[in-house]
């Protein structure tokens, strides 16, 4: 069906994921750069410099700060990368094509960065909201490749185990100790997601009580009744519901969970967004 009807963006989906086979990769939706595939290491000898000892580091004793003498990279060009949303590229370029390239690669490309891992040490983890980010990727390139026939038994157990420490950094480090607001909604918001697609883990049920409570008292904060964005940006109120509407949808309509105050908040920010 989205084959037939979104032609010109099934063929985006598929170049965007030719472009990763070969290393490149855009970031910030501008920023081409290129990357050593499988091992999604950047291939850029000052940026490696800086990042090597990071790997050894407690998460919350990495300094990634930026070098004011060498101004040239930014931890955002890092946590970008490791999002891992070109992962869904290569989920939507198997799903549409059946070519097992495309799904073997993002096997490959878990697999090292996996073997790479070693938590809680690194930045990967510094950032609960790049962790959720990076939750949500995962998750989803799972759901599209599960029936891969690279996707074997043997991987999948070590990917969900991987995904299951996503949602429990998440559920412990959530941040709350800032003003409630973008991170919290969407650390709150993977961790909501990852408890729906794997409602047999026992865990899911607290999970989503607990990010259901957060999420319906940090919307009503963020979306004024009338739409508007609080802080007035209809890049972040976009960001928002990006967030939110999938869970709505996987929640079900009018299903309880979300309070009610919540989806009236999202449906004015969607009204508000179509008549800007």
């Amino acid at each position: 069906m989205f084959k037939e009807l979104y032609p010109i963006e099934k063929e985006r989906l598929i170049n965007y994921a030719l472009a990763v086979t070969e290393g490149c990769i855009e970031l910030f939706g501008w920023k081409p750069v290129s990357v050593s595939i499988p091992s999604i290491n950047l291939q850029d000898n000052y940026v490696n410099e800086i990042i090597k000892d990071w790997g050894a580091s407690y998460y919350w004793d990495v300094n990634f700060y930026h070098d004011k003498d060498n101004p040239s990279f930014d931890i955002k060009w890092l946590w970008e990368l490791e999002r891992l949303q070109f992962l869904l590229w290569l989920g939507a370029a198997w799903k549409l094509t059946g070519d097992d390239k495309f799904s073997s690669l993002a096997r490959e490309i878990l697999d090292t960065w996996f073997n790479r891992l070693k938590y809680p040490y690194g930045v990967e983890w510094s950032s609960n909201l790049e962790v959720g980010l990076r939750l949500l990727s995962i998750s989803r390139c799972h759901i599209m490749c599960m029936d891969s026939p690279s996707w074997d038994a043997q991987f999948v157990s070590n990917l969900v185990s991987w995904e299951y420490l996503h949602a429990v950094h998440l559920r412990e480090e959530l941040t709350l100790h800032h003003t409630l607001g973008n991170h919290q909604l969407g650390e709150a918001g993977s961790l909501l997601w990852f408890a729906m697609v794997n409602p047999g883990l026992r865990e899911s049920d607290v999970w989503k009580k607990y990010a259901f409570k957060i999420i319906n008292k940090i919307v009503p904060n963020l979306i004024f009744s009338d739409g508007v964005y609080t802080e007035q940006s209809t890049s972040y109120l976009k960001l928002v519901a990006e967030f939110l509407l999938p869970l709505i949808f996987v929640n079900g309509f009018g299903k309880s969970g979300f309070s009610p105050t919540t989806l009236k908040r999202v449906e004015s920010c969607l009204k508000f967004v179509q008549s800007v």
